[in-house]
């Protein structure tokens, strides 16, 4: 396990357990960046309405193309096997 001294600044004086703290950190972010872009995916669902858009098969494909495209380079990064993520224009 990972550990090293407080810096005075925080003025404590038992070790700080920085592998637990990175976990909670990541806990926390993960959570919260995965609901937000469960939302954005969500919003992203309102433009299939086509009586408010008008939008082509080819359109369709490039967004969920690049999305699938972003979404292995994510993962990838978590695996250390990633390339650079994909830019996005209609």
């Amino acid at each position: 396990m990972v550990r090293r001294k407080l810096s005075a600044r925080y003025a404590r004086s038992e070790d700080f357990d920085v592998a637990k703290d990175k976990r909670s950190d990541f806990r926390r972010l993960a959570e919260n960046r995965t609901r937000h872009t469960l939302d954005m995916i969500r919003k992203l669902e309102n433009l299939s309405n086509r009586g408010n858009y008008d939008y082509t098969d080819d359109e369709v494909q490039k967004i969920f193309g690049t999305l699938k495209s972003a979404l292995e380079v994510a993962e990838g990064k978590f695996r250390r096997t990633s390339t650079r993520t994909p830019n996005f224009r209609l």
